[in-house]
């Protein structure tokens, strides 16, 4: 897998700002175009009409003028080169983000993760969590944290969580091309529902041949208990940069993150991918 577009969806609220010095280093180290995309979301009232007196005492078109400039200044004060693109649309944020990611040739798309006060613990940003879901490229997410730093963590070790399903091997594969393109080491991580012996010899067992399908001998880190829980200790052990999760299927018990991903994302301590 190749990362030569990142895309950077930017709203001007603090966690973007923090999130800048990761996404200069990503893009830098990989060698990606960047684009910064700016979605105006649109002011309507109840009735699914816009609303004019949500526009301030402006036009709509005097709006996304203001959003355009303000986007441009942005690119200007932050991100130098003429490779970095800045583009403003106008509609609903998530499925802007995810409709030019699919059209624009997306590599990876980089965002912060959203939560507010006591509820930040039990809560992403809707656009987030909506651009996770309805994507396919894969997601890097800041660590969801309310004292986020704005200096870029250097990534030189990365954990990749799996289960036992095939899809598993795009995961790794991911990593893995991940990992080779930013020179750090990788270790799979698998958790099972308890410290059982036989089951942990099955596991292994089934992460082996799904190493080999992917071409790929990496060292395994066997855990046990939730899956939120494990994953996130495991990158704390671990001390590691960047945790890749697959999005799975919920109707499955223990290999499905997608019922678990808002859970890791929301408790890892450092950022995560989510492919």
């Amino acid at each position: 897998m190749h990362f030569h577009h990142v895309l950077f969806p930017v709203d001007f609220s603090a966690q973007c700002e923090h999130a800048v010095g990761s996404v200069l280093q990503f893009s830098a180290e990989l060698g990606s175009q960047l684009t910064l995309l700016h979605v105006v979301d649109l002011p309507y009232a109840w009735s699914g009409e816009i609303d004019p007196a949500l526009l301030s005492g402006h036009s709509w078109d005097e709006l996304v003028s203001c959003k355009r400039q303000e986007l441009e200044e942005f690119r200007n004060a932050r991100f130098a080169g003429p490779q970095v693109q800045a583009v403003c649309r106008k509609g609903d944020p998530a499925q802007v983000i995810s409709e030019f990611a699919s059209s624009g040739g997306t590599d990876v798309i980089m965002m912060p993760t959203h939560g507010h006060g006591r509820f930040r613990a039990a809560l992403l940003g809707s656009v987030t969590a909506k651009v996770i879901h309805d994507t396919s490229c894969p997601v890097w997410t800041s660590a969801h944290t309310d004292a986020p730093s704005n200096a870029a963590r250097p990534c030189e070790r990365i954990i990749c969580a799996v289960d036992e399903t095939d899809r598993s091997i795009d995961t790794i594969e991911c990593a893995g091309s991940l990992a080779e393109n930013l020179k750090c080491s990788l270790m799979l991580v698998h958790v099972i529902r308890h410290a059982d012996a036989a089951c942990e010899s099955g596991a292994r067992a089934r992460i082996q041949e799904l190493q080999r399908a992917a071409n790929v001998s990496l060292p395994v880190c066997i855990a046990a208990g939730r899956v939120e829980e494990a994953v996130t200790q495991a990158a704390k052990v671990h001390a590691a940069d960047l945790v890749v999760i697959g999005r799975g299927r919920s109707s499955e018990m223990l290999g499905s993150f997608l019922s678990h991903v808002y859970g890791i994302i929301r408790h890892s301590p450092c950022p995560v991918m989510t492919v």
